[in-house]
C-alpha cells in the first residue's frame, strides 16, 4: 500500500529522525501523521505507519 503526506520540511526532519532511530532499534513502532483535510465529519485523523511495513519513502520539495 502506498501512502502519500504532505508535511512541512520540520515534519518531514522529525519522520526521518523516527525512522532512523527505529531502524538502530530505539523508539516506537509506530510513527502517526496528524491529518488535517479531508476530514469530513470528524475532528481528528490520525494515521499510523508501522516501521516494519516501510519499504521506502521518498521525500519531494516544492519550489519556493
Amino acid at each position: 500500500m502506498k501512502k502519500e503526506f504532505d508535511l512541512t520540511a520540520s515534519e518531514v526532519e522529525d519522520f526521518i529522525d523516527w525512522y532512523n532511530d527505529r531502524a538502530d532499534g530505539r523508539g516506537k513502532e509506530t510513527y502517526m501523521f496528524e491529518k488535517d483535510f479531508n476530514m469530513g465529519p470528524f475532528t481528528a485523523c490520525k494515521d499510523y505507519v508501522a516501521f516494519s511495513k516501510i519499504q521506502s519513502f521518498e521525500v519531494m520539495e516544492y519550489s519556493k
